[in-house]
Order: C-alpha cells, then sequence, then structure tokens
C-alpha cells in the first residue's frame, strides 16, 4: 500500500511554461484548451497532487513541449547529495525571460536578425 503521507518534491509548473510562452492569462489559456476551473487552478499554483497521464499528455501538445518540460524538482537536501541523479535534470534555476521586455529597445535591424534566426530554426 502507498504511503500518502509523502510529500513530493517533483511538481508540473506550469506557470513557469506560461511565462516563457508568454502567456499572460495561464488560467483563461488552460480552460480556452479543456480543462475545468478546479483543475486549471491547482496546475498553476503548482497544487496539483496526482495528476492522469492524460492531462500530461494535452499539456505536453498544448505547450508544444515533453513532460520533462512541464516538471520541475525543488529537492530538499543538498544537490551535492543527488549528484548524478537524474531528477537533477528536472531542476529548473533560471527565471523565465520576458521576451516582450527584451526586445522592447533593439533596433529594428536586429529583430529582423532574430525574426530570420527563429525562422530558420521552427521546425
Amino acid at each position: 500500500m502507498a504511503n500518502r503521507s509523502y510529500t513530493s518534491n517533483l511538481f508540473i509548473n506550469v506557470a513557469h511554461l506560461c511565462a516563457l510562452k508568454n502567456i499572460d492569462r495561464p488560467l483563461t489559456f488552460l480552460r480556452s484548451h479543456g480543462f475545468t476551473h478546479n483543475t486549471a487552478t491547482q496546475l498553476v499554483n503548482n497544487e496539483v497532487k496526482e495528476i492522469n497521464l492524460a492531462y500530461i499528455e494535452k499539456l505536453c501538445l498544448i505547450f508544444n513541449c515533453t513532460p520533462n518540460d512541464l516538471f520541475d524538482y525543488k529537492p530538499t537536501q543538498p544537490i551535492e547529495q543527488l549528484k548524478n541523479n537524474p531528477l537533477t535534470t528536472l531542476i529548473k534555476t533560471q527565471v523565465p525571460v520576458n521576451f516582450n521586455e527584451l526586445v522592447r529597445n533593439l533596433p529594428l535591424d536586429k529583430l529582423k536578425e532574430i525574426e530570420e534566426e527563429i525562422r530558420k530554426r521552427k521546425i
């Protein structure tokens, strides 16, 4: 029987993905993609304790990402103790870039260069 008192350090970080994708209304975004208000609220507020595999698939499809992109890991022990543990690849330490803020003051020629580079890399 599973131990129900275990608190996981692994969670789905939808807020981080929304920030990366410049989605300023994550709750509305999730609701528009078929999530109920309660589920969307739990996802946005990192309150999900259990999740259906179909939801993971749906999130991956709407965010165009992999399950590894969805999950975040916040270890309670020092990172050195987790050396070589694959869970450490899920630790997200970077703050998402606000692309609007970043490009706002760029000269137009630099914006054109960035646009061309994005078009080349787009799959």
